[in-house]
């Protein structure tokens, strides 16, 4: 056997010497010589296909448009359609090459059965060994040529990284130099969303988990309902684990949060980046730390402050119901995360001062706390005490409010502000407050028992550990920016003292109006300083500031309240941004639900129309948004039109 094979390799070397089609012609024919010249054009044509097919899908994975598959178009189109045609042509064109393929192996398979039919064994190996080598040849042609188109197709899609990011996104006050890479993916925001390697299996596990405790939410519907729910989701969640990850990003944003030598923190108040030196960002935290209001800890407290809390919600747990008993239980708590957001819009950028001058926002992170989802429950039963006719809860609010206000005569407008709140919230004195307005005034009726209750606020308020720089620490007095009594405890504070100070001063306050800690005001003329003493001698914590109008005008929260140049006693209204706002929002790029980044243009464009009361401003506005979105954040321009086209 061994022997036969040898003496028919040897033919097939000594066939292939000669021109294996002459000698076809030859010795069988001119039949024969067609039969093997359409053999050898179907392998190259079925070759070809293979090879434009692993072209085609490799387009179509990376959203790659080949030039057959971009659309001419006479009139203007949305992206959003333009790319609906380019991968229905990128389809066609694929199932085209398929059925083309499928046709082209059956006539291949066809004609070598009659080929093998008509000549001899040794010929046809001989024929096959030539014309394979003659498509070896071509097939690296193709894949030279598929190579280079891709490599173009790849450079338009991904142009190289240009230094065009927007200027006011990042402010980089350490002494690193940051890359021209690093700048363009920091200028996203810190929340832009960057995909991530994900295994399906996890998908699939986490999945389950978060419906488990979504389940419990739709026990009203029926079963097959909430099957075919799941089904849907579960599909919807398992598409997420096809997204490639741009390792160049991963790269280089991975570097930046290694260097220990800087601090890249969020902005107050906006989407940009701040970076410090570390020693610098550290000597401002603790310059917060270092305070009366914080106690530095010897040890690890937070198991204990757990046992209190699980203790203490032991004791009302007949009074809240078990369901809520068990939402609340903390149990494999951590203590608190401490980190400082730059207020950058309080600094001059072009002081040489800058960096010393930068003020922190001090930020608590609560979740995963032992108190925190009770400070939650806390909350949300105790959020009445929260409001007072002097407050407002949204811009639409107070625009609503004052655009029918016909001012005074000699009487003016201003803004007070209160410095530091949170952190200078007395909160001895604000506890006592929501206890008499418990169970002496009865604002609320709830069955939870003072003392109980008073121990609750003090756990959620005192006893919360939290680490900065491998130490522990607890606040004492004030309270927490990240906690969710936060702002619920420094607006009971605020209520009570506008409900002592306000009514005292009524001949020099027309109106009083305040969201949290700032206030718009409108007093009499040349009072500020009167109404700044009575404020200020509230509390001894306690320290406001004023601004009065400028040229007729003042900002309040998101509001540019003006006078009307026609008629000084009436108002009029616009949108305010401070001069370090970015203008920067979800990229349509970006991986975030599309349904984020249209909602996002639906509540800007809305809040126009809300807030702005002139036909010019409210044009000027609409104007500026369809710049933003189209030319900052690469929106299809005719979405941003139909949107605002659809609020009209």
């Amino acid at each position: 056997m061994f022997t036969k094979l040898l003496v028919i390799n040897f033919m097939i070397k000594l066939y292939a010497q000669k021109n294996i089609f002459t000698l076809i012609k030859e010795k069988y024919g001119q039949s024969a010589i067609k039969l093997a010249r359409l053999i050898e054009k179907y392998r190259s044509k079925v070759d070809k296909i293979k090879y434009d097919i692993k072209f085609l899908l490799t387009c179509k994975r990376n959203n790659l448009t080949p030039t057959f598959a971009k659309p001419r178009f006479s009139i203007k189109v949305s992206r959003y359609t333009r790319n609906r045609i380019t991968r229905t042509i990128l389809q066609q064109e694929l199932q085209n090459k398929h059925k083309k393929l499928k046709q082209l192996k059956e006539r291949l398979d066809s004609e070598i059965d009659e080929l093998k039919d008509t000549v001899g064994f040794i010929t046809f190996c001989t024929f096959n060994k030539i014309t394979f080598k003659t498509l070896s040849r071509k097939r690296k042609q193709w894949k030279t040529t598929h190579e280079k188109k891709l490599s173009k197709l790849f450079e338009t899609a991904n142009p190289p990284i240009s230094n065009n990011c927007p200027k006011n996104m990042i402010h980089n006050l350490s002494s690193k130099t940051l890359s021209m890479e690093e700048e363009v993916h920091l200028s996203f925001g810190l929340d832009h969303p960057i995909p991530t390697k994900l295994n399906k299996n996890s998908i699939k596990t986490e999945f389950e988990g978060y419906f488990y405790q979504l389940n419990k939410e739709l026990s009203h519907l029926p079963t097959s309902e909430i099957s075919e729910l799941k089904s849907k989701l579960r599909r919807h969640c398992e598409n997420y684990h096809n997204i490639k990850p741009d390792m160049q990003v991963h790269h280089h944003l991975r570097n930046l949060s290694k260097d220990k030598d800087i601090a890249i923190l969020k902005q107050d108040k906006g989407r940009g980046a701040v970076i410090l030196d570390k020693s610098k960002y550290t000597e401002k935290c603790l310059s917060h730390l270092n305070t009366p209001n914080f106690i530095k800890l010897p040890h690890d407290v937070t198991k204990a402050t757990e046992e209190k809390v699980q203790k203490a919600l032991f004791k009302i747990k007949k009074y809240i119901g078990k369901e809520s008993y068990n939402e609340i239980y903390p149990s494999g708590s951590n203590p608190g995360k401490f980190y400082g957001t730059a207020k950058i819009h309080k600094v001059n950028l072009n002081d040489n001062n800058v960096v010393d001058n930068l003020p922190l926002r001090p930020i608590i992170s609560n979740i995963g706390t032992a108190t925190h989802k009770t400070a939650q429950y806390l909350s949300k039963l105790l959020s009445p005490l929260a409001k007072s006719r002097y407050t407002i809860d949204s811009s639409k609010q107070f625009v609503g409010q004052i655009k029918e206000i016909v001012l005074p005569d000699h009487f003016e407008m201003i803004s007070f502000d209160v410095v530091s709140l949170f952190t200078n919230v007395p909160l001895d004195f604000t506890i006592e407050l929501v206890l008499k307005k418990l169970y002496i005034e009865k604002l609320i009726i709830t069955k939870i028992p003072k003392i109980n209750m008073k121990e609750l606020l003090y756990l959620c308020t005192k006893t919360v550990p939290f680490s900065f720089d491998n130490n522990l620490y607890m606040q004492v007095e004030g309270v927490a920016m990240g906690s969710p009594l936060g702002p619920l405890l420094a607006n009971v504070f605020m209520c009570e003292l506008e409900s002592t100070i306000i009514p005292k001063l009524a001949d020099e306050i027309f109106i009083w109006r305040r969201y949290v800690d700032d206030t718009f005001a409108i007093i009499k003329t040349n009072m500020q300083d009167k109404i700044l003493e009575e404020l200020n001698n509230f509390h001894q914590n306690l320290q406001f500031t004023y601004e009065k109008e400028k040229d007729k005008t003042i900002s309040f929260l998101d509001v540019k309240i003006m006078r009307d140049k026609e008629n000084g006693s009436t108002l009029n209204t616009a949108i305010y941004r401070k001069s370090t706002h970015t203008n920067i929002y979800i990229n349509w790029n970006s991986h975030s639900p599309t349904s984020w980044k249209i909602g996002t243009i639906k509540t800007l464009v809305k809040r126009a129309f809300d807030i702005v009361s002139t036909k010019k401003h409210l044009e000027e506005e609409l104007k500026f948004l369809l710049h933003t979105f189209s030319d900052l954040n690469q929106y299809p321009k005719q979405l941003v039109e139909s949107i605002i086209s659809q609020e009209r």
